[in-house]
């Protein structure tokens, strides 16, 4: 599990998720934040007046209706983390340019659109070398165009760029670690903790919008890495298995965790995510052939 390194005042080792609505500079100084901006001007607003001490894991920009058409990329965001939420490319001889700057920045994109889109966009975005996914809500289709995105991200043998939220499921699945898509969306108790202009704090943005808080105030966040509520968080998963809930029977469970239980009786997510954790497995035992090939 990749931790953050903290600052030499900073004992925390988890990335604080906000949006931009307050005066984050000031009171979040000297942590690891990850930012929701309402418009990509923000961001020279906000770097401008952070702290040197403050690190930023991303800005995300969200705009489901958007192409890569509307959306203006500035060349002087440079090497900043930027991940971009929209609905489609549009048309290529309008964007080419556009994709050729991308190319040198980090800026990953993924596709909110529908699913044959989406999946068709990232996999043009990922044989370009652009970091790029779908999203992948609770009541997905996951029709076979997920699953030729994900034959495409584990077995194509081109060169080609991570596709989320494969490639982190992959990156955290070890086998005992159970996982499920939330964690490419920045929802995992042991690195993202949210927090709001009420210095609220929650585990995801839903809970804060509904008012399921483990904590508040600015004194909780200087040592919230070690708070008691992140080790209960981490085993909550384990109460479907105590309920005996269908979905802990799926071979699947381990990087599911039951996201798409309300489509269980359809069993198209157990095809779906079974055969994306046979893809997972497999990029795993690829990656130790080779480390125990490069040994000397």
């Amino acid at each position: 599990m990749h931790k953050f390194i903290p600052t030499h005042w900073n004992r925390n080792t988890h990335v604080l998720v906000t949006k931009y609505t307050w005066p984050i500079e000031e009171y979040l100084k000297g942590h690891a934040i990850l930012v929701h901006i309402n418009c990509l001007e923000d961001i020279p607003n906000i770097l401008k007046h952070l702290h040197e001490t403050t690190i930023v894991h991303a800005f995300v920009y969200t705009d489901k209706y958007a192409s890569l058409e509307t959306i203006n990329i500035n060349p002087d965001w440079g090497q900043i983390p930027i991940i971009l939420y929209i609905n489609r490319l549009g048309q290529f001889r309008n964007i080419h340019e556009k994709i050729g700057m991308i190319r040198n920045m980090n800026v990953t994109i993924i596709f909110t659109g529908a699913e044959k889109q989406a999946t068709t966009d990232a996999q043009v975005l990922a044989s370009l070398g652009i970091h790029s996914g779908i999203c992948l809500p609770t009541d997905a289709l996951l029709g076979d165009h997920v699953l030729d995105l994900i034959t495409y991200n584990f077995y194509n043998t081109m060169p080609h760029a991570e596709i989320e939220p494969f490639s982190t499921l992959c990156r955290y699945y070890d086998g005992e670690t159970y996982v499920n898509p939330k964690i490419a969306e920045f929802v995992n108790p042991l690195r993202y903790i949210y927090v709001d202009k009420e210095l609220h704090l929650a585990f995801s943005q839903e809970e804060l919008d509904t008012g399921i808080f483990f904590d508040q105030g600015i004194e909780k966040l200087y040592g919230v890495s070690s708070h008691d509520a992140i080790e209960k968080e981490t085993v909550k998963w384990q109460e479907m298995f105590v309920d005996a809930h269908p979905c802990t029977f799926c071979p699947a469970y381990r990087i599911c965790m039951g996201y798409f239980q309300k489509q269980r009786e359809i069993g198209r997510c157990c095809k779906v995510m079974t055969e994306l954790l046979s893809a997972i497995e497999f990029e795993k035992n690829k990656q130790q052939n080779n480390i125990k090939r490069c040994q000397l």
